[in-house]
C-alpha cells in the first residue's frame, strides 16, 4: 500500500467529480491499495454518490472488458517498496496496458517523481509518453520530458529520435546497469547504447564488461543495439532508420508470440 498515493487519488477523484466528466474508475496493480482507496472514497463521497458515477476501484482484472470516461491509475511504487513487488509488476506489465486502455477520455497517472530510478522501466516509459503527448497539445504548459545527457552524441541522437516520433527513455537503471536509451512499446524492450572510444579495448574490441552486461540484459528480455558515437554526428539518418527497423522487427516478433504464431 501507498497511503500518500491513495489520498492523492481521492483528491483527483474529487476534481473529476466536480468537473462532471461522467463515469470514473480507479485502477492499481495491488489489491491492498485498491481496498484502501475504496474505503477512503466511500468515506468522503458516500456510496450513493459513487454509484451515480458508476464508480469502480480495483486491479486491472476488475476492469477487463469494462471502461470508464475517466481512469485514475495509482502505481503504488516508491523507494520504500520491496524490490520483489516492483519485479512482479514489471513481469505483469500487460496489466498496466489493460489499466490505461480502460479510459475513454481522461487518464490520470499517479506515481513517484523518481520512478525512472526505481526499477520499473514500464512506468517510467509511460510517464515519458504522457508528458510528451501533453506537450504536443495546443496550449499545454507541460514541457517535454528532459533527460541527462553525458555527451553531444547522446544529445544528437535524443533530438533525432524525438523528431522521428520515437519515445525513448534515458538513463533507466536495470539490475544496476544504466541504459543510455530504452524503447518500451508494443511489448519490446530495446536498449540503445552509444559507444565512444572508451568502450573498446587495446585491440579495438568490445570491452569484456560490456559483453557481460549485454548478456545479463538479454537474459532479462532486453535487446541491446550498440552504435558507435561517430555515427550520431556523421550519419544520424541511417542510425534512426536502423533503430526503427530494429524496433519494428522486435514488435513483429512480440506480436507473433502473443498471437501464438
Amino acid at each position: 500500500m501507498n497511503r500518500e498515493e491513495a489520498e492523492e487519488t481521492v483528491r483527483q477523484l474529487n476534481g473529476l467529480i466536480d468537473s462532471s466528466l461522467g463515469t470514473v474508475g480507479v485502477v492499481t496493480p495491488f489489491t491492498a491499495q485498491a481496498q484502501l482507496i475504496g474505503r477512503l472514497a466511500r468515506r468522503q463521497f458516500g456510496e450513493n454518490h459513487l454509484n451515480e458515477i458508476d464508480f469502480v476501484c480495483g486491479t486491472a482484472h476488475r476492469l477487463q472488458g469494462d471502461e470508464r470516461d475517466a481512469i485514475i491509475l495509482s502505481s503504488v511504487i516508491s523507494p520504500a517498496m520491496a524490490s520483489s513487488g516492483i519485479r512482479w509488476m514489471e513481469k505483469e506489465r500487460n496489466l498496466l496496458n489493460v489499466a490505461v486502455s480502460r479510459a475513454r477520455r481522461d487518464l490520470v497517472v499517479i506515481g513517484h517523481p523518481d520512478i525512472e530510478k526505481l526499477g520499473s522501466p514500464t512506468l517510467a516509459s509511460l510517464r515519458v509518453y504522457l508528458r510528451q503527448k501533453a506537450a504536443r497539445q495546443e496550449g499545454s504548459e507541460i514541457s517535454p520530458a528532459t533527460f541527462r545527457m553525458d555527451s553531444l552524441s547522446e544529445q544528437l541522437l535524443l533530438d533525432a529520435m524525438q523528431l522521428s516520433n520515437l519515445m525513448p527513455h534515458a538513463k533507466l537503471e536495470i539490475e544496476g546497469y544504466e541504459l543510455d536509451f530504452a524503447l518500451l512499446e508494443q511489448g519490446i524492450k530495446l536498449n540503445i547504447e552509444i559507444d565512444g572510444d572508451q568502450h573498446l579495448d587495446a585491440r579495438s574490441r568490445q570491452r569484456r564488461q560490456d559483453i557481460t552486461r549485454d548478456r545479463i540484459l538479454a537474459r532479462l528480455g532486453w535487446t541491446v543495439l550498440r552504435l558507435p558515437a561517430w555515427r550520431c554526428h556523421e550519419e544520424i539518418d541511417a542510425v534512426i532508420q536502423e533503430i526503427i527497423q530494429t524496433r519494428d522487427r522486435l514488435a513483429d516478433t512480440a506480436a507473433s508470440r502473443a498471437g501464438g504464431g
